[in-house]
């Protein structure tokens, strides 16, 4: 039976002593550690990521009796107790190579003095070296008599582990500057290309970010990191799976579902299968299975997770919300809108020739907006060698939260009131197949932008208004489905208040909460 949903975000000790409802990850994390090269894990915010690093921990500390009735115990795993070095690079605000340099010393500083490290060994140019080899002479005293390459894993040395979460935050939080972005970068990557001396010390490296901007890696000057993050085997590492939501009992669905009926988001009478559809349909949809996509035969094994942020939310505030975007920088996906209006006016992005984002300078928009949650994997197709990569917006959640995300910052909607009544005035406008309404409501969106275009014309004005139409929930299809109100509206209008011919449907079912 399933035990009490949290709300916070505890650690897995916390999790495990007060009984709260846990995903078991553990038959992963016994894959993941079975093999001992450096692994970078990338995830969206709200993944799970932070309570990743704090099971990893705890099995690596020995802590057997927290994993009593998980996958994990009923293996042939040990518990064998490794000294850990774990950080955490998540540092809000801008911050200089210099700083990030003496941020990362005065975090090992304090993990040395902690395990009674003789600091003045501590080389404040190359301390993470130090303080992995000084901790692998402590927890193997007889290591001066041998090397530790010399080891076939017969005999199980205590080994170090570390483990690093948002490794790639000081760069993505700075993506504003990219000059400083860059200098980050090369300063991350200089600090990461060391563990390739340094794992015949280590028993397990693992980073974990939401990027691999943190190294700025391409696969060929840090080909000892191994990137899982897209291998099928873990594509279900992070977040709730479909068999994870099964272990959530009838109670507390049923005890959610009066306040939903309570708030017009549920209708009584309904069943408890039709509030898990619910909860599927809007936090649902997201696919990190790169491999498993790519063969058509297998697409039925696709794992698809859902967002365990916005699961937790729903169920500790019993309603439905866009709790995961409302929680993100909307500043960030402004500054793309703003770049490249058309891409956002549907929830297909398509083209694309790599899955996973390396650089800074002009970052291909559909990478970014998967590797960052916005966008997840759609399909994989291969023409002539080359591969093309598809996404699509995962679920109801962020196709509504990008939308209001972009009326607000876009279009200087701040609030749902101001949302509904520039709906209704809008669809009024388009419903009167009046040519002199339809330059009203045209002109609505052009007077309500918040930037300067960045290349003014015909063209831009067009996208601009079909964006914030689609943005308004009107959904823009060549055709409708039987059964939605259908709205004609001129295709392209003009700056000049002219209108050409040409109409294109639009479905006016609302979708905002």
């Amino acid at each position: 039976m399933a035990s009490e949903i949290h709300v916070q975000c505890p650690t897995f000790r916390t999790i495990r002593n007060e009984n709260l409802f846990y995903a078991d990850k553990t038959d992963y994390i016994h894959r993941l550690i079975g093999d001992r090269r450096t692994k970078i894990l990338c995830r969206p915010f709200g993944f799970g990521k932070t309570l990743l690093i704090d099971t990893l921990e705890e099995l690596f500390r020995g802590n057997r009796a927290l994993f009593k009735g998980l996958k994990i115990d009923s293996t042939d795993y040990q518990f064998e107790k490794h000294p850990v070095i774990r950080l955490n690079l998540n540092i809000t605000g801008p911050i200089d190579s210099r700083a990030l340099n003496a941020r990362i010393l005065n975090d090992l500083q304090k993990i040395a003095k902690a395990e009674s490290l003789p600091l003045g060994q501590i080389n404040p140019h190359l301390p993470l070296e130090d303080v992995i080899f000084n901790l692998y002479r402590k927890y193997n005293p007889r290591s001066l008599e041998s090397n530790p390459e010399d080891d076939d894993g017969s005999r199980d040395q205590a080994k170090v582990v570390v483990l690093i979460d948002d490794y790639d935050a000081p760069v993505l939080n700075n993506l504003n500057n990219p000059a400083l972005a860059q200098d980050l970068q090369k300063t991350l990557y200089s600090f990461y290309r060391s563990f390739q001396n340094l794992e015949q010390y280590c028993r397990f490296i693992l980073l974990t970010g939401q990027t691999k901007l943190g190294s700025g890696w391409n696969g060929a000057n840090i080909n000892h990191i191994a990137d899982i993050s897209y291998q099928s085997e873990y594509a279900g590492i992070c977040g709730f799976t479909h068999a994870d939501m099964d272990r959530l009992t009838a109670d507390q669905f049923e005890t959610t579902a009066p306040a939903l009926i309570l708030k017009h988001q549920f209708r009584l009478g309904q069943s408890v299968d039709d509030l898990k559809q619910a909860i599927f349909h809007w936090y649902n949809g997201y696919i990190f299975d790169g491999s498993t996509i790519f063969d058509e035969k297998a697409r039925d094994k696709i794992v698809k997770v859902l967002n365990p942020f916005s699961i937790l939310s729903f169920f500790a505030n019993q309603a439905f919300g866009n709790y995961w975007i409302n929680a993100q920088d909307v500043d960030f996906l402004s500054r793309i809108v703003a770049k490249k209006p058309e891409r956002f006016i549907g929830d297909d992005f398509s083209g694309y020739s790599q899955l996973s984002l390396t650089q800074l300078e002009n970052p291909p928009m559909g990478p970014l907006l998967f590797q960052t949650g916005y966008l997840t994997l759609k399909e994989v197709s291969v023409s002539h060698g080359l591969m093309s990569y598809n996404f699509k917006v995962p679920n109801l959640e962020v196709s509504l939260g990008y939308r209001v995300a972009i009326l607000e910052k876009i279009f200087n909607l701040n609030t749902i009131e101001e949302i509904q009544n520039t709906q209704r005035k809008v669809e009024k406008s388009l419903s009167s197949h009046n040519q002199v309404d339809w330059e009203a409501a045209f002109a609505m969106a052009v007077a309500l932008l918040t930037f300067r275009p960045p290349r003014p014309g015909d063209f831009f004005y067009r996208i601009v208004f079909q964006l914030f139409i689609y943005c308004l929930g009107f959904e823009i299809h060549p055709e409708d489905p039987p059964g939605f109100n259908r709205l004609e509206l001129v295709q392209e209008l003009f700056v000049s208040k002219k209108a050409r011919e040409g109409v294109q449907n639009l479905i006016s079912e609302p979708f905002l909460p």
